[in-house]
């Protein structure tokens, strides 16, 4: 059974027993450490006895070598979670023989699984919205499908990210304006581990004096703004090559996802061109119409594509996609360097 990150969480807060085993795909690490503790409060409650929780590193072990400590019965008796990390390292050998065998193994255990054990297998290498990774993460699933659930970790939506901070905001007794709070996810590219801890750092400077406002992010966010993702993307639409290209070298330092960087940028020159298209000018018009196109759109996204709109046609904003989709598949072909693809896209989009 597949389930969602938030079906397993609910089910466990819920009481529900926890299954025989469960693979956990994908690399987003937010959701994943909260189902992880949420299995573990569910299975052995919150004060563990020592030895309930033994973990494996399947870069040095093999599957093998897991079923034989599930099946090995524990000193302190009792319930176990036992957890394999870095699944992922079985790709290299699913067609050969070993690989085989290994399937076999695991099926025999789960056709009969020991009561009193959960068994957590960790795939998180690979992400799911990378194209050659999603095909590495579907041959893991196929490779894992007798463990009885699985639970796919894609990436935070920019929706899924303001849920979240809105929880957690609520939580710190933190105001944040709903705007205030777009801008800082992002700023992150809606990185919920970052989120909170921002969140929590701007909750020990406003306390429950004010709103936070977006003078607080400036001043208490530096790495966020040096992320410069939402800076990068404005640039561009405003058709500010210098800027573009000094935030450029920022991220480059920083160590930037390139992939990441040119899907938001695809992203908003897809919206960009759906306001054209249905006449949408202003912010205003924007933020009425795109919605009813299945688009929700923030203030500050309203804003930005409200620039784009009014400096690019729509046949340029065309040829920007199929500009973007060039240097996407780029970005996973080998080559020297990937910023000189930036560079490059840089000079093409502010032209």
């Amino acid at each position: 059974m597949c389930l969602s990150p938030k079906e397993l969480s609910g089910r466990l807060k819920k009481g529900a027993r926890p299954a025989p085993g469960y693979l956990f795909l994908g690399a987003e690490p937010f959701y994943r450490a909260r189902c992880a503790e949420f299995l573990r409060s569910a299975l052995l409650g919150p004060d563990p006895d020592e030895g309930s929780v033994v973990e494996l590193d399947l870069k040095d072990d093999r599957l093998g070598d897991l079923i034989e400590e599930v099946l090995t019965p524990s000193l302190f008796g009792g319930a176990r979670l036992v957890v394999a990390r870095n699944a992922d390292q079985v790709l290299p050998r699913i067609a050969t023989n070993e690989g085989k065998q290994e399937k076999a193994g695991l099926e025999a255990y789960f056709r009969d699984p020991l009561p009193d054990v959960v068994v957590l297998i960790e795939a998180t290498k690979h992400r799911w919205d990378d194209r050659d990774d999603s095909a590495k993460l579907e041959r893991l699933a196929k490779f894992y499908a007798s463990v009885p659930e699985r639970v796919d970790f894609k990436p935070l939506s920019e929706s899924d990210a303001l849920y979240v901070g809105q929880v957690l905001a609520k939580r710190m007794s933190l105001r944040v304006p709903q705007a205030v709070l777009a801008e800082l996810i992002e700023m992150l590219g809606a990185d919920a581990f970052r989120l909170e801890s921002e969140l929590a750092k701007l909750k020990l400077y406003v306390g429950d004096a004010r709103e936070v406002t977006s003078d607080d992010l400036a001043l208490l966010v530096p790495e966020a703004r040096q992320r410069g993702m939402y800076e990068f993307s404005d640039a561009i639409a405003d058709r500010d090559r210098a800027r573009a290209l000094e935030v450029l070298d920022t991220m480059a330092k920083a160590g930037m996802y390139w992939g990441l960087q040119v899907s938001a940028l695809a992203t908003l020159f897809r919206q960009a061109l759906a306001a054209k298209e249905v006449g949408a000018g202003s912010a205003r018009e924007i933020r009425r119409d795109l919605p009813g196109l299945g688009i929700k759109v923030w203030p500050m996204r309203a804003r930005q594509l409200e620039g784009i709109v009014s400096r690019y046609r729509a046949d340029e904003l065309r040829a920007a996609l199929i500009e973007l989709f060039e240097v996407d598949r780029g970005l996973r072909s080998a080559r020297p360097d990937d910023r000189v693809l930036m560079e490059a896209l840089v000079m093409k989009l502010t032209r």
